[in-house]
Order: structure tokens, then sequence, then C-alpha cells
């Protein structure tokens, strides 16, 4: 994706010279997916997938198992001994400056990219 996201982000810029850095980052991650959908995409099916978005019909899931990881939503956790609802994730802005976010999965939706039937 890396590719797409430069060139994406190249022509925010072009389209908006007078704009600060953090407004075309803010724009091109406003803009990316359907820009990206909008692209002769001829790399592979999954991106072509991943550009149309996912289907509109959502499984929902109490828990769920991800690399030998189980996961539960706080409700589930709730009424267990074990708990293992609470989650962080870091990443790095476009400053190159990390954040931790925390929380805690209040719902589990497996999306599907599969062409709808």
């Amino acid at each position: 994706m890396d590719p797409f996201i430069e060139k994406h982000i190249t022509l925010v810029k072009i389209e908006n010279p007078e704009r600060s850095e953090q407004w075309i980052i803010r724009e091109q991650k406003h803009l990316f997916g359907k820009w990206l959908g909008e692209q002769d995409l001829l790399e592979g099916e999954t991106l072509r997938r991943l550009a149309q978005g996912p289907s509109s019909q959502v499984t929902s899931w109490q828990a769920y198992n991800v690399n030998g990881y189980t996961f539960y939503t706080k409700a589930k956790d709730q009424k267990s001994v074990t708990q293992n609802s609470g989650v962080h994730i870091k990443n790095i802005d476009a400053f190159g400056k990390v954040h931790t976010h925390y929380g805690f999965i209040e719902d589990i939706w497996e999306l599907d990219y599969r062409p709808d039937i």
C-alpha cells in the first residue's frame, strides 16, 4: 500500500500547495479510500477488493481468536473469570511522534471483502 499512499499524498499536495503538512495528511486520510477505489489496480485481486470496501453484511462476535490469542468483548469479560478485553495500540503520526491508545473491546466485527454474490 505504501506506493499508493505516497502517490496520493503527492497528489493532495499538488492540488493544495498553500495548505499545511498537517492539513495534507488529514485530507489524504479522508480521501484515500475513495481515490484508491477509482484507480486501475492491476497488482492483484486482494488490493482491488480492499479498495472496493467490505460487504454490507457484518458478522458480530463476543469472542474471536487471532493468531492463537483469544479476545473478548468487555460485556463477555464481565461474565468470566479470565479477562482479555483490554487493548492498546501504538502508532506513529506523520511527524514521527509515537502515540499509545488504550481501551476495551466493545464489539468484534468480522468484515468480508469477498465480492457480494
